[in-house]
């Protein structure tokens, strides 16, 4: 069984010294556990055909039921809380960064997004000093740059990463496109909506707790062939709901339509370690992604859940992890609904295979979230 992870420089790598834990063909006793080679295989010897295992990573412990050994896994390290900003140190607390000096900045709520990784930016205390902060440089040494204010918006396309840069700040105007909200039952009391370019560069955000009265966007005037529109909504019964579209003009945004909420009840007995749930038998599910936290640590057991399922129990965790669910945990529950894929075995099938790299997983990853709905219960 081989694991694969993404290097500093985005190239896909064996994840070596990667630890794994067995659990035996009924999925919950811990059998043993084993650590990558260099190679990033790890050989537990001759399995049954079902049984599961579970690796750690950041602060998610990953737990996966196998019934077809597909040879190879693909391991996504999450951001590296290394290198997340901190403003009170003077770099921000960036081991990579990148400062671009904005001349002529005018206009409110001055703002930067990047698409290496997508993620806001303010100015510095001067007033005109911009630094980004990334988990890894762009792996082709350039990243695009949207800058916003009242007083409009800018695209800068392919800043590179090395040097100084010194920009200008030239704003253009935006339009208003309508557009229509359908909250069927939902009682939402935020909504945010983000639209991105094909180079993923969010190049419209905006949050509302005016629902009814959001008939209108104001978005850029631009041309490019593909766009993606993603609505997060949050109601007032721990409910949220993240709902995305592909569609290719910005004069033509696609309206958004809640579905009614897929899981009805969520319910975690501690003592029992099971999570329970009810499901709407009208809604559309592939699969289910469940999180529980571990008390008294920062990880949480995260898995996929076949969509027939209505329970999951915990299965026995590693003493090295710290800590088991207990009453106070937080309990997270999301039905994911992807355009492409009709279940979980469709999903797993088409992304852990040794015929793909990490780069494609990773494509068919995004490709798949831009036409997807995910509707996530917390208790």
């Amino acid at each position: 069984m081989k694991f694969a992870q993404e290097n500093v420089a985005g190239l896909e790598v064996a994840a070596a010294n990667q630890k794994v834990w067995l659990y035996a063909e009924d999925g919950k006793t811990l059998v043993t556990s084993a650590t990558t080679n260099a190679n990033g295989w790890v050989d537990f010897g001759l399995q049954p055909e079902h049984f599961a295992i579970a690796y750690k990573v950041g602060n998610q412990f990953i737990y996966q039921g196998i019934s077809a050994n597909p040879g190879e896994f693909k391991v996504i390290s999450p951001f590296d809380e290394t290198v997340e900003l901190d403003s009170d140190l003077p770099t921000g607390g960036c081991q990579v960064s990148k400062a671009i000096q904005i001349n002529a900045v005018n206009g409110d709520n001055f703002e930067a997004r990047t698409n290496h990784p997508e993620w806001i930016s303010t100015l510095g205390e001067d007033g005109k000093t911009l630094t980004i902060c990334a988990a890894r440089a762009p792996i082709d040494g350039k990243f695009d740059l949207w800058l916003t204010s009242s007083a409009g918006y800018q695209q800068v396309e392919d800043v590179s990463w090395q040097g100084t840069t010194n920009l200008t700040f030239s704003p253009q105007a935006t339009t208003l496109r309508e557009w229509s909200l359908n909250l069927g039952t939902s009682t939402l009391f935020a909504a945010n909506v983000v639209i991105s370019n094909p180079e993923q560069l969010a190049i419209y955000s905006s949050v509302t707790y005016n629902l009814e009265s959001w008939d209108k966007l104001d978005v850029p005037r631009l041309n490019d062939s593909s766009y993606s529109l993603v609505f997060f909504g949050r109601d007032y019964k721990s409910i949220g709901y993240k709902v995305a579209h592909t569609f290719t003009s910005l004069s033509a945004i696609p309206s958004i339509n809640l579905p009614a909420a897929s899981i009805e009840q969520l319910t975690w007995n501690a003592t029992q370690q099971t999570v329970t749930w009810d499901t709407n038998p009208s809604s559309t599910v592939d699969f289910f992604e469940l999180s529980v936290q571990l008390s008294g640590t920062r990880l949480s057991l995260v898995t996929m859940v076949d969509k027939n399922q209505t329970s999951f129990t915990v299965p026995q965790l590693p003493q090295e992890l710290g800590g088991s669910p207990d009453d106070h945990s937080t309990v997270e529950l999301a039905s994911v609904d992807f355009q492409s894929y009709n279940n979980l075995n469709d999903w797993l099938s088409a992304t852990q295979t040794p015929l793909i790299t990490l780069h494609e997983f990773i494509e068919k990853l995004r490709d798949a979230e831009k036409s997807a709905t995910r509707i996530t219960v917390s208790k």
